[in-house]
């Protein structure tokens, strides 16, 4: 890597623009000073994270409907 690029990077990572907010700084601060795989690693989890939500918002909604049906008085082997 050219040593112009490494020296704009570090300047980067020493230097950067922070919101007024301490709280909201310091998770800039710390999201921006990650490595590259640690920050992959955190998009892993998050992807994961909402991939197991949806499976169990899908499976939440699948038993509210089996059971406003049975409520209604359909059998269990009916199907809608």
């Amino acid at each position: 890597m050219p040593s112009s690029f490494i020296a704009a990077r570090q300047k980067r990572v020493e230097d950067p623009v922070l919101p007024d907010d301490p709280i909201e700084s310091e998770i800039h601060r710390w999201v921006y000073t990650m490595d590259r795989r640690a920050r992959g690693v955190l998009w892993f989890i998050a992807i994961c994270f909402l991939l197991v939500l949806t499976a169990l918002l899908g499976t939440l909604i699948k038993e509210r409907t089996e059971n406003a049906r049975l409520e209604a008085g359909a059998t269990i082997g009916d199907r809608p």
